[in-house]
């Protein structure tokens, strides 16, 4: 076994002993039943919450193939739990696509209809290999069981629901746009916050409000932690069009302040994660639509000091 962990590069190595160890210090009834749910998510057709995964993400992945390959794999009864949420959600991710596609088997009755013919099918085992190979860039994102210890950052926003992991986001935007205030005058504090519900506007206010006493180490830290906030405010301000000396008063979409919001919390959520835990950086994109993940995983990226091999778009 430690022939094969060696083989990994730090920190999935220290993970991977970590994995080893707490499995061999189980009872002998719960570590059987934990190698059965690994080997259960290891085997399985469709990577573990494939639902929570962006559905323009899975459409750009689905339209890679074509028309009948795509509707093979989302075919009803396809695959061998057809009724699981999983399958559920390739289902219709394949039909919504297949009806924005050309259909090459249409067969025109001279009268602009057409009918396409039945579509043959495969043995489920050849449905299974064939999602596997089309879903193969999907990272999985097994589900933690009730009152399981999260402790690894991607972990815990790679299972939150997607409502909540929305919420962080927007809530991680707020804070990095308080941080980046610091020091500036009341009125424009007050000029950002204005149009944000209160929730978030007390959030920036925080922010920008960080207890007076602080020690040099601290002060520095401080100082740093701005500077970071202004750069990443600017940076998503001018991909906007705005310009930097609106930078921090307008949002960087000034119609939607809320919107901003996330695009700044997808790169202080990316930087985070390139920093804590880089390996799960692409399975929290994946469930972001396609501008917040192209934000988070550029941040990660650019943080990290290397490409991730990242999802579609």
């Amino acid at each position: 076994m430690e022939r094969t962990v060696s083989r990994l590069a730090e920190p999935s190595a220290g993970r991977c002993r970590e994995a080893i160890r707490a499995l061999a210090n189980l009872a002998r009834a719960e570590r059987v039943r934990a190698i059965g749910l690994l080997a259960q998510e290891s085997l399985s057709p469709l990577p573990a919450g494939l639902e929570n995964v962006s559905t323009d993400l899975l459409h750009r992945i689905l339209a890679r193939e074509s028309v009948p390959v795509i509707r093979l794999i989302g075919a009803p009864g396809s695959g061998p739990s057809p009724a699981s949420s999983p399958q559920l959600f390739l289902r219709q991710a394949a039909a919504d696509l297949l009806r924005t596609l050309p259909d090459p088997d249409v067969e025109s009755d001279g009268c602009g209809s057409g009918v396409s013919p039945s579509m043959p099918g495969a043995a489920p085992e050849v449905v299974t290999e064939l999602q596997r190979a089309v879903l193969a860039e999907i990272v999985a994102v097994p589900p933690f069981g009730p009152g399981a210890p999260v402790s690894r950052p991607g972990r815990r926003l790679g299972n939150l629901p997607p409502h909540e992991l929305q919420a962080e986001l927007t809530a991680a935007g707020a804070a990095l746009l308080g941080t980046s205030l610091q020091g500036c005058d009341e009125a424009i504090l007050a000029r950002a916050a204005a149009r944000l519900p209160r929730s978030l506007a007390d959030l920036i206010i925080a922010a920008a409000r960080p207890p007076s006493e602080a020690s040099p180490s601290e002060q520095q830290a401080r100082m740093a932690a701005r500077a970071r906030a202004r750069a990443l405010v600017a940076l998503v301000a001018r991909s906007s069009g705005v310009p930097d000396a609106d930078a921090r008063v307008n949002a960087p979409d000034p119609s939607s302040p809320e919107r901003t919001l996330e695009r700044l919390g997808a790169r202080a959520l990316g930087e985070r994660l390139a920093r804590e835990d880089p390996e799960l950086a692409l399975s929290v994109g994946q469930r972001l639509r396609a501008e917040l993940r192209q934000e988070l995983l550029r941040a990660a990226e650019t943080a990290a000091g290397e490409p991730l091999a990242s999802p579609s778009g």
